[in-house]
């Protein structure tokens, strides 16, 4: 499954509000398209999304923006404005503080998850490092990946969670550790592998992390999905492989 154009102008927007310095910021996420040479069998279109580090606009509900996401991709499909989507994937980093004062709280995303599972057939993620879910009450549809993998409709989806740093704070793997499960031999031959932390990609100002870039030069040949640093040219080339940057933004993935 290899990207062949994303449009460069976003076909939808959705305001919200984000945490500020000591007030809330007003915001506006775009959905793009992506597309593809081929799906896997059984998929109309997947959604890809991260960083949705924010609140609706309602302040009176002030649900976090994933669940807002959610009700705005399923009015998008009833409306045909985009096709059914069998798969979303979200690499991380879904919370934010309903005082909207502080940038990069921590909260329990399990609210966002299930809200995705609701409107699709299964939801594939990866924690980012503001993340944490009650596990017991996520959706079964669910698949939380941390240096493991699934297969379906085909293809093999790897992931690991987190980001390089400090092990002592929550969804921080040290940089060896991160590198383990980044050369997990049952990760191999993975056709999309998620990541919350972006690799550094091959073009100016696509800031990431070298180790992992330097990984993914040297191995596989995948899509790989991550968030965590802004790209504004979403797109990168590693090796054989293609690195799509879903920071603050949703993509629908679908055939050309």
């Amino acid at each position: 499954m290899k990207i062949i154009k994303i449009d460069k102008k976003p076909f939808h927007e959705l305001n919200y509000r984000s945490s500020g310095k000591g007030k809330p910021r007003f915001c506006t996420l775009p959905f793009y398209y992506a597309y593809v040479d081929k799906l896997p069998d059984n998929i109309s279109s997947i959604i890809a999304t991260s960083d949705l580090q924010g609140r609706e606009i309602d302040e009176h509900n002030n649900r976090l923006l994933g669940i807002a996401v959610s009700e705005e991709l399923a009015l998008l499909k009833e409306f045909n404005i985009i096709p059914k989507f069998e798969l979303i994937i979200s690499v991380g980093d879904l919370y934010d503080k309903p005082e909207l004062n502080k940038y990069g709280a921590s909260g329990n995303v399990t609210t966002v998850l299930n809200a995705f599972s609701d409107i699709t057939e299964q939801v594939i993620a990866v924690h980012g490092n503001h993340d944490f879910v009650d596990n017991d009450l996520l959706n079964k549809n669910i698949t939380v990946l941390d240096s493991t993998s699934i297969n379906i409709s085909n293809i093999k989806i790897s992931g690991v969670s987190g980001i390089i740093g400090n092990e002592k704070r929550p969804q921080r793997k040290s940089e060896e550790n991160y590198l383990k499960c980044l050369n997990n031999p049952k990760l191999k031959n993975s056709d999309i592998f998620l990541l919350h932390q972006t690799p550094k990609g091959n073009k100016p100002k696509q800031i990431g992390d070298n180790n992992i870039a330097n990984f993914f030069i040297k191995n596989g040949k995948s899509l790989v999905i991550a968030g965590h640093c802004h790209w504004n040219e979403y797109l990168a080339e590693l090796g054989n492989n293609q690195i799509l940057n879903t920071d603050s933004k949703v993509f629908v993935i679908k055939q050309l």
